[in-house]
């Protein structure tokens, strides 16, 4: 099994589409954003909310998070993989 640092895209096991309501102390450890705008995110050995400004529509982001909060989140369209 390779480590987080060596896993490829194609090694994720899941896929879910992230609504509205986000959901909470999940283990995401990726996100595709499909229209453009600010995420905000929980990384997974943190507590608070860190916003990621103007992310480009169809950029993936290889982060490992446990929440997407719906506060400042202004993009749309989010996957996430685990």
């Amino acid at each position: 099994m390779p480590t987080r640092a060596s896993k490829e895209k194609s090694e994720y096991m899941a896929v879910s589409a992230v609504s509205a309501v986000f959901d909470t102390n999940v283990d995401y450890e990726g996100i595709f954003v499909g229209s453009p705008g600010d995420v905000s995110v929980i990384f997974y050995f943190d507590s608070a909310a860190v916003i990621l400004k103007n992310v480009p529509a169809g950029t993936f982001l290889p982060i490992h998070i446990k929440q997407i909060t719906t506060a400042n989140t202004t993009a749309t369209d989010i996957v996430a993989f685990n």
